[in-house]
């Protein structure tokens, strides 16, 4: 009982400064069961955590009535005027998800009132891993809905003891794929992703860093490699709108590791790379939408003062600067005009 209560005390505290979990459902005409699903999520032993519901462009309008019928949650909603599909609106709700997981859960699920603190739980034990739940059928609560996801050889795809009857699950199982229905995934599977796009693409980009820097080959090289790390590493930042201004002394490695603690935490990221250095930060852009990115996570601007003073005038959280002071000393007065806070990070 005591490793219990420390455990979620553990747990209560890191969410007191980084927002832990997002709750994404999507909503297609289906409100009948979701507000059902709200009341389980309402019933939470761990309750500190955001829910965006992104609506596939229903017939009913019933989306701005939520947040005024359930005060205690943190519930934000968004409006789709046509059906996206699954896929492409939870990556909509990614993009607008401050939590440091991101948790998928169907309208029509109904969690019992200690998933999201044994999901945690486990995230925590395996933080490497994407997590399913395991789903039972609502009028059959003697059956299986599924297990996580099986995909075979022949390119079928199937969920994982469906129909199969419910038996006793004391250890953690591994399975090909965890099932959207109710899942868990940590924000951490995009910048490792970013990262293996990263290290096949390293030859290309310590040219590009050679080229526009002067960089020798082992120099360039180790620029790479610590932007791997830094996509690889575990600081954690604060969510909300996070603007990059990055000087010409490490192109790639300072804005990846501003950036990635900053994403970590759930913030969005705006850069802005130096106009004598760009083309890395411009190529590391690419490669996150190739490794899909939900769009707007990670953005790109160019200019130079002028630019800055936009970022402020734009509705940015923070700054954080990276590179040389002097500098620094230059952008933190603008910023500091504007009346928006900032940071250094040395290059």
């Amino acid at each position: 009982m005591l490793e219990k209560y420390a455990q979620r005390s553990a747990l209560m505290e890191k969410s007191e400064s980084v927002l832990q979990v997002s709750v994404l459902v999507i909503t297609w005409n289906n409100f009948s069961f979701l507000e059902r699903s709200i009341n389980c999520l309402r019933l939470q032993s761990f309750n500190k955590f955001e829910i965006l519901i992104v609506d596939n462009g229903s017939k009913d309008d019933f989306l701005d009535e939520l947040p005024e019928k359930y005060p205690s949650l943190d519930l934000k909603t968004h409006k789709l005027q046509t059906n996206h599909g699954f896929a492409a609106a939870n990556n909509i709700g990614a993009r607008l998800a401050n939590g440091k997981y991101l948790v998928l859960l169907n309208a029509d699920a109904f969690p019992e009132p200690d998933w999201l603190e044994r999901l945690l739980e486990a995230a925590e034990k395996y933080p490497n891993a994407s997590l399913s739940s395991r789903q039972i059928q609502v009028g059959r609560p003697d059956l299986l809905d599924g297990e996580g996801d099986v995909y075979h050889v022949s390119g079928l795809g199937w969920r994982k003891n469906y129909n199969l009857p419910v038996y006793p699950l004391t250890e953690p199982q591994e399975i090909f794929s965890a099932c959207g229905a109710a899942a868990l995934y940590p924000r951490q599977a995009f910048l490792d992703a970013l990262a293996e796009r990263l290290d096949g693409y390293a030859g290309h980009f310590a040219k590009l860093l050679r080229k526009e820097t002067g960089f020798s080959e082992e120099a360039a090289q180790a620029e790479v490699a610590a932007a791997l790390a830094a996509l690889r590493g575990t600081a954690v930042g604060e969510s909300g709108v996070v603007a990059i201004v990055v000087d010409a002394t490490k192109p790639l490695d300072g804005f990846v590791e501003a950036a990635a603690k900053a994403l970590r935490g759930g913030a969005s990221v705006i850069v802005k790379p130096s106009p004598k250095t760009p083309s890395a930060a411009y190529a590391l852009c690419e490669l996150s939408a190739r490794a899909e990115w939900p769009a707007g996570v990670l953005n790109l601007m160019q200019g130079d003062t002028a630019a800055i003073e936009g970022l402020c005038a734009a509705a940015i959280d923070r700054l954080v600067y990276v590179g040389e002071p002097a500098l620094g000393a230059q952008v933190g007065a603008i910023v500091s005009a504007a009346g928006k806070p900032w940071a250094t990070q040395g290059a």
